[in-house]
């Protein structure tokens, strides 16, 4: 056993795994609440870092995303030139992007989604949906996420909700496009997904890193080119 001393605690010889059964050992029960200190702590750091970094950034990109929706919509009601619409609906996707870039990096760091970057990432879209006076969106928002939605429900621990939620934002983004691309950019990411936890000899991985550059990938080339799919009307 280890020895107290000077008020600090040694740890005993039968380290942390027997610190959850050896009970009689008051080393041992210091030991063992030091490493659920230092693990609460480290998970503390983690969340702190998202709250200090996320509010700024959700603040600063809604605020643009309302002010641009503003101008575009005052581009549209005084008959402007078409490409002040595609302007301000360009900037609300890449300011959507921005935020959901910001959204993949926490997810493959921390294993979470947080509602504040989806909601931000949903103003921007939402946003550009809006400006561009088109419908497709919700049908790219319900192909992207009724199936993570049905996995979901049968297999809460194989997809997470964070996942479900976001690809309301994701799919609506590509249906700025063409809705059908959403689900290309579905198939890309599980494709994706897969190939990488396969490499990497795991069973699970953050999925958003995935949504979200499978997305990014297919919603960029349309902005600039038009859909690829257009040869399918």
């Amino acid at each position: 056993m280890g020895n107290v001393l000077g008020g600090t605690a040694a740890v005993c010889r039968y380290r942390r795994a027997a610190a959850i059964h050896h009970t009689g050992c008051g080393e041992c029960v210091v030991a063992h609440a030091s490493s659920i200190d230092v693990h609460t702590t480290g998970s503390d750091r983690a969340r702190g870092e998202v709250q200090r970094v996320s509010p700024r950034l959700v603040w600063a990109m809604t605020t643009a995303s309302m002010a641009m929706t503003l101008i575009g919509l005052l581009g549209r009601w005084n008959n402007l030139p078409a490409w002040w619409t595609s302007v301000a609906t360009s900037a609300l996707l890449m300011s959507a992007a921005v935020v959901l870039v910001a959204a993949a990096i926490v997810d493959a760091r921390y294993r979470r989604l947080p509602d504040r970057f989806t909601i931000a990432a949903g103003v921007a879209v939402t946003g550009a949906a809006v400006v561009a006076a088109t419908t497709e969106p919700v049908l790219g928002a319900v192909a992207f996420t009724l199936p993570l939605l049905l996995v979901h429900l049968v297999d809460p621990a194989a997809m997470g909700f964070g996942d479900v939620k976001i690809a309301l934002v994701l799919g609506a983004a590509c249906g700025l496009v063409d809705w059908r691309l959403s689900l290309v950019a579905l198939l890309t990411a599980a494709a994706a997904a897969s190939v990488i936890a396969v490499a990497r000899r795991v069973n699970s991985i953050a999925f958003g890193p995935a949504l979200v550059g499978a997305t990014v990938a297919v919603v960029a080339p349309g902005m600039v080119a038009g859909s690829p799919l257009g040869w399918l009307s």
